[in-house]
């Protein structure tokens, strides 16, 4: 669906499954983001004693989120209809980062916005946007194709650092560098692998929909196309792997002919 005020594919469909995971999940929390918070939060790192951009060394990290061999996704997911996204609200299925100490978890982000009147929409910006770098002492992100490593210090546990002054530090991001946010909502999962995996299809055609991938794109129908012949020799199999359990791939029409290439399955 496309938004006339926005001019680029609307994520409603994404935000309702989204939805649907949630219910489905075996646990979780929600609370609310608490700006107040994250200012006394900030606070309490004394001038040069830890700056936000630092880069935080294995014997400064207290908790690592999404490293190699750990499953890992994110994804940012935005609307034009606000009132489908529940602002201010973060949602934690598994552990907070406080149970996590010196431990590796599986982790996925998903940010859920909603935007009013925002043409020119620069979907790598929000992208960007979600890691936030430079953003919030204590924490530092790395970005890999598919994959958000974040690491917390040892300092920023201390502090009270948590998935809900997370949740609060995202919103406030969003908010100030993002003409028309109206709406900002944050889901964390640290349980473990398979819940994880259950959100990386979601993001993988988040991904899509922002043109992250080179070779699958959005159709005019609404469904998935493909414009590689060859699977087995394709760099983005594994995004198709991850999608073809919840929808279709078909292959981008030949030039001049009238017949799809195939499913992708």
């Amino acid at each position: 669906m496309t938004s006339p005020e926005t001019a680029e594919p609307d994520m409603q469909a994404l935000v309702t499954r989204a939805r649907k995971l949630l219910a489905e999940a075996r646990c979780g929390t929600e609370s609310a983001g608490d700006p107040l918070r994250l200012l006394e939060y900030r606070r309490s790192f004394d001038a040069g004693s830890e700056p936000a951009n630092k880069i935080l060394l294995a014997a400064d990290t207290a908790v690592e989120l999404g490293p190699p061999a750990r499953a890992s996704a994110h994804a940012v997911i935005w609307t034009a209809e606000p009132e489908m996204i529940r602002d201010g609200r973060v949602t934690l299925l598994g552990p907070d980062l406080a149970a996590c100490l010196g431990a590796e978890r599986d982790y996925a982000q998903i940010i859920l916005l909603g935007i009013a009147r925002a043409p020119g929409l620069d979907l790598f910006r929000l992208e960007a946007i979600q890691f936030l770098t430079r953003r919030l002492p204590g924490v530092m992100a790395r970005v890999v194709p598919g994959r958000l490593w974040l690491r917390g210090s040892h300092q920023a546990i201390a502090a009270g650092l948590d998935f809900a002054l997370l949740g609060t530090a995202l919103a406030e991001a969003f908010r100030r560098e993002v003409r028309g946010i109206l709406a900002v909502e944050s889901i964390f999962i640290t349980s473990d692998r398979a819940e994880v995996e259950k959100f990386s299809a979601l993001a993988a055609e988040a991904g899509i929909y922002s043109g992250r991938h080179r070779k699958i794109s959005l159709g005019g129908a609404g469904d998935y196309e493909c414009e590689e012949l060859n699977c087995e020799s394709c760099e983005e199999k594994p995004v198709c792997d991850q999608i073809r359990e919840v929808t279709v791939i078909r292959r981008r029409t030949r030039s001049g002919q009238g017949d799809p290439l195939g499913k992708v399955r």
